[in-house]
């Protein structure tokens, strides 16, 4: 992944191997974004932009995966929990 600076953006270009074949991707960041990954990458023990942003998004798509696995649990979850309130409100007598 290199990220190259251009007059209008900074532009991200990332490598990626499938297959033994290489492919060039190309990622356009706001000026602005590219500068708070300098700001942060001064802070860590990462060397490159290339390694923070790897770990920043693989940390990132991390939590989102695991985020949409439990709301997708959850409205189960919730019809339970809303059975269990109607038994206990029927037991009172209130429904």
């Amino acid at each position: 992944m290199t990220i190259e600076d251009t007059p209008q953006s900074k532009q991200m270009t990332t490598n990626t191997q499938t297959d033994e074949l290489s492919e060039e991707q190309l990622l356009k960041l706001p000026e602005e974004l590219i500068d708070r990954i300098d700001n942060r990458i001064s802070r860590t023990t990462f060397e490159t932009r290339e390694e923070y942003v790897t770990e920043a998004l693989d940390q990132l798509l991390t939590q989102v995966e695991t985020d949409s696995e439990v709301s997708i649990l959850q409205p189960e979850e919730s019809a339970a929990e809303t059975e269990a309130v109607k038994d206990q409100l029927e037991s009172l007598g209130y429904l």
